[in-house]
């Protein structure tokens, strides 16, 4: 039985159109920041893909609540792409109880599918159960041949997987998408610092120095008041 169109146009999004030691502020660490007020919400861009790449490298979704409730969503949703969670996958080939569960946060159906043909490396649940160029991105996955992507943002994705289970964090290199290329690094080595790669994220460090700073002068004025 084939997939349907809605399964199929999920699948456009979530598999195969990618397009794109902590660090701390004097005793402040970014993970313990109240990020829902708003107060740095003109950082929420590199909050997204700082959260998105720690939830890859720690393999959980959870990472994604410190966020906004928006942000937070859009944060889980991009971790429930096969980039975010199939590293496991494709390093142990085997479909866990963890890569279940996090299917959950995709079309399960379609996120299942894909899986158990990535992780047997298995042609045949392709043709099986995709149509077009969905078939397609379900070929080039399981068989990880950079022949067969027909989009940039494909082979990427390609490359990436391929990355992954050769173990090789030299391999992050053939990765274009720099966002992608920094959370597969991060993922092989296991460290969320890789996360921090955006030009922009001293800044952010920065803003947090410069509002303790602002805080604990604010405290201070208020004892001296209050004596």
């Amino acid at each position: 039985m084939r997939l349907s169109t809605n399964i199929l146009a999920v699948l456009v999004v979530a598999f195969c159109a990618i397009a794109s030691a902590e660090e701390t502020a004097n005793s402040k660490k970014i993970t313990s920041l109240n990020l829902k007020q708003g107060k740095y919400s003109s950082f929420a861009y590199l909050l997204f893909d700082y959260f998105t790449c720690r939830a890859v490298v720690k393999n959980t979704g959870s990472e994604c609540d410190a966020l906004d409730e928006a942000n937070a969503k859009l944060c889980r949703e991009n971790f429930g792409n096969p980039h975010g969670f199939y590293g496991e996958l494709v390093i142990t080939r085997n479909v866990t109880p963890d890569i279940l569960n996090n299917c959950e946060i995709s079309d399960r159906g379609a996120c299942v599918g894909l899986a158990h043909a990535i992780a047997r490396q298995d042609t045949s649940i392709c043709e099986k159960y995709f149509e077009g160029k969905y078939k397609q991105c379900c070929l080039a996955m399981a068989t990880l041949d950079p022949k067969l992507a027909y989009s940039p943002q494909t082979l990427d994705f390609i490359y990436y997987l391929k990355a992954l289970s050769s173990m090789k964090e030299k391999d992050c290199s053939a990765v274009k998408n720099e966002k992608l290329r920094f959370r597969c690094k991060a993922f092989l080595k296991n460290d969320i610092s890789m996360c921090e790669q955006d030009s922009n994220f001293q800044t952010l460090l920065n803003k947090v120095k410069e509002d303790e700073k602002k805080e604990e002068l604010a405290k201070r004025r208020s004892g001296e008041t209050k004596n």
